[in-house]
C-alpha cells in the first residue's frame, strides 16, 4: 500500500503544475525511475501513461515529449513487452528526436542505440545491426566525444557480433571499449562493472577463437572484478559469467566443469526470475548432455528451454531450441523427428515462405531473422537426408540431401562476403569444411549412381569454392571499386586507405620499444581509422548500386569446360581437397575430369610434415628417409591421377590444399621408389613441369581489366649484397626472424647484386644494386615495369603475417627500408610476373584457405604470376637456376618449363653436395605458367589486378587488432 500511496500522490500534486508540463514530465520520470529501481516498473508504466494524457501534453519541449516516450519504451522493455518498447523507441522516440534535434545528436545515437536492444530481444540480428550501427557513426562523428558513450556503445556492438558470430570483429569492439575505458579518471564503481563485463564478454569470444585458455582467464578475472563491486546485481552477473564458463569449459570438453558452471548459472537465474537467461541455461546444458551420449536428460533441458522462449516470442531462440532437439533425434538415429524438428527451426527463421517437406528455403536476405542459424540448420538438414539415404538407399533423399548442400553453399557464401575481419572469415570457412567434404561426397555418389555428368562437375565446384575465397573475393570488391564508384569517391577512399597504412606502419615500429601507452594509442587510432574505412564502404553499398551488385555478387568459379579449354593440350591440372576423413583428386584434361578419392590416412598430416623437413634441409635426407615418406605421399597424391596418363602429357598445375601448400611437389617421387633405389631419386620434376596456383581463377589470367595508360619497360631488378650498416639497421626493427640472418652465413647475399645485374644485361632492362636498391627507388619505379625481380633477405612473421618483409637496403640513417606485406596489398603495379628470389616469400601462415604469404601479396597487388620460394633460398644455387631460367625464358619456353629445365641443368652440374632438395626446390611458379610476351611498348597486356587501391582491402582482408 505504501508504494501505491507515492503513486496516487505525487500524480494529485504533480498535476497542479500543468502549467509547466516540462516540469510535470521530468518529476514524473524521476519518479518512475525510482519506482523501476524497486522492481515496481508496472506502476511505473502507468505512472507515465497518465503524464502522456495530460491535456497540456502537446506544449511540451520535444526533449521532455522524446524524454516521456523513451521511459515509456524503457518500462515495456523492463516487462519484457519487447514489441511494445520498439513501437515507442522506433516509431516515437526517434523520429521525434530526429525532427527537433537531428541526425547527430546523442540523444539521437541513443534512440538508435534503444531501438537496437529492441531488436536484440525480438531476434531480429538484422535490424539490430543496422541501429547499432547507426548509433556509433553519429557518436564517432560528434566533435565533442562523449567517451563513456561511445566506449559503452562499442561494448554493444561487440554483443552484436558475437550474435553474428564474428568473433573477430567482436573482440575488436571490445578491446577498443576497454581502452576508452581505461583512459577515463577513476569513476568508481560504473567504470570497474564495465570492464569486468567487457572482460566476461572477451572471455567468450575467445573460447569461440579457440581459445579456451584465454577465454577462461578473462572469464575469472571479470568475476573477480565483479565480487569487488558486491553491488545488488552481483548474483545476475555472476550467472553470466558462470554461463560463459560452461561453455568456454565444454569448447575444451572439460565437460565436469562445463556442467558445474552451467548449475550455478541456472541456480542465480532461477532465483532472479531471469527467464530469458534461464532458458540459455538449459540450452548450454543440454548440449553438455548430448556431447556425453545423455539424451534424455539433453531433450528435457532443450524442451524446459524451449517452453520458456515460445512464451517471450523470440523467433531466433525458438528456431536455436528446436535445432537442438533435432540433434538429439539425429544422435539417436530417428532421423524423421530429426527432420521435424530441423523444419520448424526453420519455419521460425524465415518469414513468408511456405516450407515443403525435405525442401530447402529460399536464400533472400529479407526474409531471414538470423542467417548464421540458418546456415548451420541447412547443414544439418543436407547432412541428415544423407544419413536417411544410407540406411535407406532412397535415392530421391540424395538428391535432397545434394539440393540442400547447394543452399548451404550458397549462403555460406553471402554471410562470408558480409563479414569484414579475415579471422572471421577463416573460422566461417573452417567451420564449413566438413559440409562441404559432405557436398563433394554427395555429388560423386550421385554421379557414380547414373545420374549424370553434371553431378561430378558440381562435385568439382564445391571443392574448388573455398581455394584462395578470401583472396578472390578482395579482387572482387577491387573490381567493384574501379568499376562502381566515380573517380572522386575513389581518390576519398584512397585516402582513408593511405593513412590507415601510415598508422599501421607506425604501430609495426613501435612495438620493440614495448611502450603500452604509445601501443594504445596507436592501436586506437588505427580501429578508428578502420571504423572511417567501414563508415566508407557502407556509403559506397548504400549510394552505388553497381559497386553493391559487384561486390556481393556469387563469384564465378571456372567451369570444367572453361578449364578444359584454356588448358595446354600436354597439361593436365591436380585440384586437392583435403577433409577431415577423406581426400578428393580432381584430375582435369583436355579428354575431361575424373575424381579419385580415398580415405584420409591417419598418419598423412605427419607424413607431409616429415616430408616437408626433409625437402627444406630441417632434417636430413637420406635415401631411407626419403623412399618412407615420399612413398606414403606418392600412393596418396599421385599414384592414382598419374596411372595410365598419356605419355605427351609433361606439364602438371597443381592446385594444393591445407598442408599440400607448404611441400614442394618437384621432389615427390614420379613412381614408387625402393629404399635402397640409390643416388638418382625419381623426382616428379624430372618427368613434369610444374606450376602450383592459389585458385582455378588465377591460373589463365582471366580477371582482365584495362591497364593504367602509361610506358611500361620491360625488366626491373632489385638485389643487394648487404652492407654491415644495413645489417646493423635491421637488427633494431621489429621484424621476425633476424637471427635467421645471423645464420647460414645468410646476412651478406654475395651473389644476389650478381644475379639481378646478369638477368638484366640478358634483357636489356634495368637494375638497383646494392646501395641503390633501396625501398625508396622500388616504390617509385616498381609500377613501371613488367618483369620485377627482387633478390634480398624476405623474412616471414608466422603471428602477424601482414609484418612479413622484403628488406632492402638502408638510406643514410633512415629506418624505413623494410616493405612489409601490408605495404605490398596497396602498391599499383602492372608487372605480368613477379620473381621474388628471397627467403620464405612463398611460405607463410598456414590458413583455412592457404598460405598467407608475400607471394600473396604480390598476386593481390596485381601480379597474375609469381616465382616464390617456400623455405630459406641459398643465394648461390638461386642464382644459377634462375639466371639459366630467364635464358629459357627469352627463348620461348612456358614459365613451368623454363624453371624446370634450369632446376635440371643446375643437377646435372652441381656438385652432389648441392644437389639435394633444400638447395633448388624451394623456388616454384605461382599463377600464370604460360609464355611470357618479351614485347614491350603495347598497352593490350594483361592487366592490373590490384594496384589501384587498396592498401585498405586489407582492412577487410587481413587484419587483427591485438
Amino acid at each position: 500500500m505504501k508504494y501505491a500511496f507515492l503513486v496516487v500522490f505525487a500524480f494529485c500534486t504533480l498535476s497542479g503544475f500543468s502549467s509547466n508540463i516540462d516540469t510535470l514530465i521530468l518529476k514524473s520520470v524521476a519518479q518512475a525511475d525510482s519506482m523501476r529501481g524497486i522492481g515496481q516498473a508496472d506502476k511505473a508504466l502507468n505512472l507515465l501513461k497518465r503524464i502522456r494524457q495530460e491535456r497540456t501534453f502537446p506544449n511540451a519541449s520535444c526533449a521532455s515529449q522524446s524524454m516521456l516516450y523513451h521511459k515509456i519504451g524503457v518500462c515495456h522493455y523492463m516487462l519484457l513487452n519487447h514489441r511494445d518498447a520498439l513501437k515507442y523507441w522506433r516509431d516515437t522516440t526517434l523520429q521525434i528526436r530526429l525532427t527537433c534535434l537531428g541526425q547527430y545528436h546523442k540523444e539521437t545515437a541513443n534512440s538508435y542505440y534503444a531501438v537496437a536492444m529492441a531488436y536484440r530481444y525480438l531476434g531480429d540480428v538484422r535490424n539490430e545491426g543496422k541501429n547499432v550501427r547507426q548509433a556509433l557513426n553519429i557518436l564517432e562523428a560528434l566533435p565533442d566525444k562523449d567517451v563513456p558513450a561511445l566506449a559503452y556503445n562499442y561494448l554493444q556492438a561487440g554483443f552484436l557480433y558475437i550474435n553474428l558470430e564474428d568473433f573477430e570483429r567482436a573482440l575488436n569492439y571490445f578491446e577498443q571499449a576497454e581502452r576508452l575505458y581505461l583512459s577515463l579518471p577513476d569513476a568508481g564503481q560504473g567504470q570497474l562493472k564495465n570492464l569486468a563485463e567487457l572482460k566476461k564478454l572477451k572471455g567468450l569470444c575467445k573460447s569461440n577463437l579457440d581459445r579456451d585458455k584465454e577465454g577462461i582467464l578473462d572469464i575469472f578475472a571479470a568475476i573477480d572484478l565483479y565480487k569487488k563491486l558486491n553491488e545488488p546485481s552481483l548474483p545476475q552477473d555472476l550467472a553470466h559469467c558462470y554461463q560463459n564458463l560452461s561453455i568456454a569449459y565444454a569448447e575444451g570438453a572439460d565437460y565436469a566443469n562445463a556442467e558445474k558452471y552451467g548449475l550455478l548459472a541456472l541456480k542465480n537465474n532461477r532465483t532472479l526470475s531471469n527467464s530469458i537467461e534461464t532458458s540459455h541455461n538449459y540450452e548450454s546444458l543440454g548440449r553438455i548432455k548430448k556431447r556425453q551420449g545423455q539424451y534424455q536428460a539433453a531433450l528435457n533441458y532443450f524442451q524446459q528451454s524451449l517452453n520458456i522462449r515460445q512464451s517471450l516470442r523470440n523467433r531466433k531462440l525458438i528456431s536455436n531450441a528446436y535445432e537442438n532437439m533435432a540433434d538429439v533425434y539425429f544422435e539417436q538415429k530417428n532421423h524423421e523427428r530429426a527432420m521435424e524438428n530441423y523444419r520448424l527451426a526453420v519455419s521460425y527463421l524465415v518469414s513468408g515462405q511456405a516450407l515443403r517437406d525435405n525442401t530447402p528455403v529460399v536464400i533472400e536476405n529479407e526474409s531471414i531473422v538470423d542467417r548464421q542459424s540458418l546456415l548451420r540448420v541447412l547443414g544439418l538438414q543436407a547432412h541428415c537426408l544423407r544419413q536417411q539415404h544410407a540406411a535407406s538407399n532412397n535415392l530421391p533423399g540424395l538428391k535432397q540431401a545434394y539440393a540442400f548442400y547447394r543452399a548451404y553453399d550458397t549462403l555460406h557464401i553471402k554471410i562470408r562476403q558480409q563479414f569484414k575481419e579475415t579471422s572471421s572469415k577463416y573460422w566461417l570457412m573452417k567451420t564449413a569444411s566438413p559440409v562441404y567434404e559432405e557436398a563433394i561426397a554427395t555429388a560423386l555418389q550421385l554421379h557414380r549412381l547414373g545420374e549424370g555428368q553434371a553431378y561430378l562437375e558440381e562435385a568439382y565446384l564445391f571443392s574448388a569454392k573455398g581455394k584462395a575465397a578470401v583472396l578472390l573475393e578482395g579482387l572482387q570488391e577491387l573490381d567493384a571499386v574501379l568499376n562502381g564508384i566515380p573517380e572522386a569517391v575513389f581518390v576519398k577512399g584512397q585516402a582513408i586507405r593511405d593513412a590507415y597504412a601510415k598508422l599501421e606502419q607506425q604501430y609495426f615500429e613501435a612495438l620493440p620499444d614495448g611502450n603500452e601507452q604509445q601501443l594504445d594509442s596507436l592501436r586506437t587510432a588505427l580501429f578508428l581509422a578502420r571504423q572511417d574505412y567501414l563508415r566508407y564502404q557502407e556509403e559506397l553499398e548504400s549510394k552505388y548500386p553497381a559497386y553493391f551488385q559487384l561486390k556481393y555478387a556469387l563469384p564465378n568459379t571456372a567451369s570444367v569446360s572453361a578449364l578444359r579449354k584454356k588448358l595446354p593440350s600436354n597439361g593436365i591440372l591436380l585440384e586437392y581437397f583435403i577433409g577431415e576423413k577423406n581426400i578428393y583428386i580432381f584430375k582435369i584434361s583436355k579428354e575431361g575430369i575424373v575424381c579419385f578419392d580415398l580415405a584420409k590416412p591417419a598418419d598423412f598430416d605427419k607424413n607431409c610434415l616429415d616430408f616437408r623437413k626433409i625437402s627444406d634441409g630441417s632434417t636430413a635426407f637420406t635415401p631411407a628417409q626419403y623412399a618412407l615418406t615420399g612413398n606414403a605421399l606418392y600412393e596418396v597424391l599421385l599414384a592414382k591421377p598419374l596411372q595410365g596418363l598419356d605419355p605427351k602429357i609433361k606439364r602438371l598445375i597443381i592446385i594444393p590444399d591445407n598442408l599440400l601448400l607448404q611441400l614442394s611437389f618437384d621432389v615427390l617421387p614420379a613412381q614408387p621408389i625402393a629404399e635402397n633405389a640409390g643416388g638418382n631419386p625419381p623426382y616428379l620434376i624430372k618427368k613434369f613441369a610444374l606450376s602450383t596456383a592459389y585458385s582455378n581463377q588465377l591460373i589463365f589470367s582471366d580477371r582482365a581489366r584495362t591497364r593504367l595508360e602509361r610506358k611500361v619497360e620491360l625488366y626491373g631488378g632489385f638485389g643487394l649484397e648487404y652492407d654491415d650498416f644495413t645489417l646493423e639497421g635491421f637488427k633494431s626493427l621489429n621484424v621476425p626472424g633476424d637471427s635467421i640472418l645471423k645464420k647460414r652465413s645468410a646476412g651478406k647475399l654475395p651473389n644476389s647484386d650478381d644475379e639481378v645485374a646478369e638477368i638484366a644485361d640478358l634483357l636489356n632492362g634495368d637494375a638497383w644494386i646494392n646501395q641503390k636498391a633501396t625501398k625508396t627507388a622500388f616504390r617509385s619505379n616498381a609500377p613501371d615495369y613488367r618483369i620485377l625481380h627482387l633478390a634480398m633477405h624476405g623474412i616471414i612473421d608466422e603471428e602477424d603475417p601482414l609484418n612479413s618483409a622484403l628488406i632492402f637496403s638502408r638510406e643514410k640513417d633512415e629506418s624505413d627500408f623494410i616493405l612489409r606485406a601490408a605495404e605490398v596489398y596497396g602498391l599499383t603495379l602492372q608487372a605480368d610476373m613477379a620473381v621474388l628470389s628471397a627467403c620464405n616469400t612463398g611460405n607463410g601462415t598456414l590458413t583455412p584457405e592457404g598460405v598467407r604469404s608475400l607471394a600473396r601479396a604480390f598476386t593481390y597487388a596485381g601480379c597474375p604470376s609469381l616465382v616464390g620460394s617456400l623455405w630459406y633460398a641459398y643465394d648461390g644455387p638461386s642464382r644459377e637456376i634462375l639466371v639459366s631460367f630467364y635464358r629459357y625464358l627469352k627463348a620461348g619456353e612456358p614459365k613451368d618449363v623454363a624453371l624446370q629445365l634450369a632446376k635440371l641443368d643446375y643437377l646435372q652440374h652441381a656438385p652432389p653436395t648441392y644437389t639435394l632438395p633444400e638447395y633448388w626446390s624451394n623456388l616454384v611458379v605461382i599463377g600464370d605458367a604460360e609464355v611470357l610476351n618479351f614485347e614491350v611498348g603495347g598497352m593490350n597486356w594483361w592487366i592490373i589486378l590490384g594496384g589501384l587501391a587498396l592498401a585498405g582491402l586489407l582492412f577487410g582482408l587481413y587484419r587483427k587488432f591485438s
